[in-house]
């Protein structure tokens, strides 16, 4: 192998690292818009059920804690593209599986829950630190 070619070869190598970094960058900074916790209330029934969800990165992976009357439960199949943020929890002790489809406007998230009963409108404002 010639030094040009190995020149070449480190060179191409090294875009492609670059890339990937820059890559993992933007997708971590699409998420810090969405990290912390947010007071949410979701339409139920003729009702304002409150909840608190906490998002956060652990192993460099969004994972979030969805806290209500019903108790407090993990949140799967977080994704954030964008200002769009979708993710699947159960809801209370039958374990429905609700699907989360919102869009981030500023502090505030608007959004609904599809269900087989249907869709429930579920909204959030970031919850101010003291």
């Amino acid at each position: 192998m010639s030094f040009r070619h190995l020149t070449l070869t480190v060179i191409a190598a090294l875009i492609v690292t670059a890339g990937a970094i820059s890559g993992f960058a933007t997708a971590q900074e699409g998420h810090d818009a969405f990290l912390g916790s947010w007071e949410m209330t979701t339409a139920f029934q003729g009702q304002e059920i409150p909840a608190t969800m906490t998002l956060s990165i652990e192993e460099g992976k969004l994972v979030g804690v969805w806290a209500s009357q019903g108790g407090e439960m993990t949140m799967a199949d977080l994704v954030v593209e964008g200002a769009k943020l979708t993710f699947s929890r159960s809801m209370g002790r039958g374990g429905q599986q609700l699907q989360f489809e919102g869009t981030l406007e500023g502090d505030e998230i608007n959004g609904k829950y599809v269900t087989g009963m249907g869709e429930m409108v579920c909204t959030g404002k970031r919850k101010q630190e003291s």
